[in-house]
């Protein structure tokens, strides 16, 4: 949460804050955090792109981890981890 240094209040994210942020990113997109957090009163750039991937991004999937992915992963790891040095 951004925290305004004159008064020391924090700000929440609000729905209307969430849909904003929404409308702007189809608006500019994904890469232009700078210019939507100018647009979103009292929020940083940061605090607009960690909402969007961390909550409202619906192309990241947030499933529980399973076993067969852990295993996906080491068998990944063993066979490209001397490649990527």
């Amino acid at each position: 949460m951004k925290q305004n240094y004159t008064t020391g209040k924090k700000f929440l994210w609000k729905n209307t804050d969430d849909n904003l942020l929404k409308y702007l990113i189809c608006k500019y997109g994904f890469h232009k955090w700078i210019k939507i957090s100018t647009l979103l009163p009292n929020k940083s750039f940061q605090e607009c792109k960690f909402r969007w991937i961390n909550w409202l991004d619906f192309r990241i999937k947030k499933k529980k981890w399973t076993v067969n992915k852990n295993i996906k992963l080491v068998n990944f790891t063993k066979k490209f981890s001397k490649k990527i040095k």
